[in-house]
């Protein structure tokens, strides 16, 4: 609590408000209604709280803009590590797939290194190589921007222009794939085997 008022002196900053300030601070952000009410500027110290508050808001600004800064800094290196990250596995797992030891038995790949054990994960998904080949039965159409007038004239909104009227269609991927797995043929797409890598 000390080292808090301590701080909020360099506003010079009177009692009532550095108790304030404290005790928002311990509520983590969080403005009471009491707070709320507390911080009202009365007629009577009208001219000393207005120019405290004003020192206070000019110099935690100054502390915010410098804070957002900061985050932006730590993002922007984050960003870059996960970068580093994800193109160092790409790159061990092209190499364990080219010089580990391949399962037998299974589609995997597996490589040890000092006390690591490395291994691929597989996944399959679904690729749409041209939309314009898949069925319709593959397609689910949404509209969207449409008020509750709208839906109850659904017909009525096809004569409606494109700016009026959000269309997507979406391809029904998980379907597509069970077709595909069942061995059946959809035009336009196809299984594509995906690996990860595993490291314990």
């Amino acid at each position: 609590m000390m080292q808090k008022e301590n701080s909020y002196k360099l506003y010079k900053l009177s009692e009532r408000l550095l108790s304030i300030l404290s005790e928002v601070e311990e509520n983590e952000g969080e403005l009471t209604e009491e707070l709320e009410e507390s911080l009202v500027i009365t007629q009577e110290n009208f001219e000393v709280e207005v120019k405290e508050s004003i020192e206070f808001i000019k110099e935690t600004e100054s502390f915010i803009l410098y804070g957002k800064s900061e985050i932006s800094r730590i993002v922007s290196l984050i960003k870059g590590k996960t970068t580093v990250i994800d193109r160092l596995k790409d790159s061990i797992l092209e190499a364990i797939k080219l010089y580990g030891t391949k399962d037998s038995k299974k589609d995997l790949w597996r490589y040890s290194t000092g006390t690591f054990n490395l291994g691929t994960t597989k996944t399959i998904s679904t690729e749409i190589l041209d939309e314009n080949d898949i069925e319709d039965k593959w397609k689910r159409l949404h509209i969207g921007n449409l008020s509750l007038e709208d839906k109850a004239k659904i017909l009525d909104a096809i004569g409606k222009g494109e700016e009026e009227v959000k269309i997507t269609i979406d391809m029904l991927r998980t379907p597509i794939k069970e077709a595909l797995q069942r061995g059946e043929i959809v035009e336009g797409a196809s299984l594509v085997d995906n690996y990860s890598l595993r490291i314990k």
